[in-house]
């Protein structure tokens, strides 16, 4: 049986009824997309700063006879990567690449003895350029010694980095 005045298909509601239950679905939506609530904002994580490569020397000399060793000191004010570079004219000559701690503190008075010395790094393998890595050095003063073995004068040029957390 239908009843009076309702079609088939359709509900009974009423206009009342229905905006009740529009405004009950609205109040559940608004509330479902964080209406109700403030939300903290995520914080952005600071970034870790690039480490700083400085020149701390260079330089070059010509005429470095065979036998003879060339210094150069020099300072680091912070603890850092030690890099050395060093490089000289001919490959058939021997040469040797030393770094030690203070201010010329190899040399005797009258002779160069690396045995009086606190070396950090020596070097004589044959390669050319001379390369050095030197990794979590103390801030403070080193010598850079280049010793020419020969048989010819050279021509040499080095190049010391400092890298620095940044």
């Amino acid at each position: 049986m239908m009843q009076a005045g309702v079609a088939r298909g359709k509900s009974p509601v009423t206009g009342a009824a229905r905006r009740i239950a529009v405004a009950a679905v609205s109040a559940v939506l608004i509330t479902g997309c964080g209406g109700s609530s403030p939300s903290a904002p995520t914080p952005t994580p600071t970034p870790t700063p690039a480490p700083v490569r400085s020149l701390v020397t260079q330089g070059s000399s010509s005429g470095l006879l065979a036998n003879y060793v060339h210094h150069t000191v020099f300072t680091t004010l912070s603890t850092g990567h030690i890099d050395v570079s060093v490089d000289w004219t001919y490959s058939t000559d021997t040469v040797r690449v030393v770094v030690a701690s203070g201010s010329f503190t190899c040399y005797d008075g009258t002779y160069i003895d690396y045995n009086r010395c606190s070396i950090v790094a020596d070097v004589n393998d044959g390669t050319k350029p001379r390369k050095i890595a030197l990794p979590g050095k103390p801030a403070g003063t080193y010598t850079l010694y280049i010793d020419n073995f020969g048989p010819q004068t050279e021509a040499i040029s080095w190049q010391v980095f400092l890298t620095t957390p940044g």
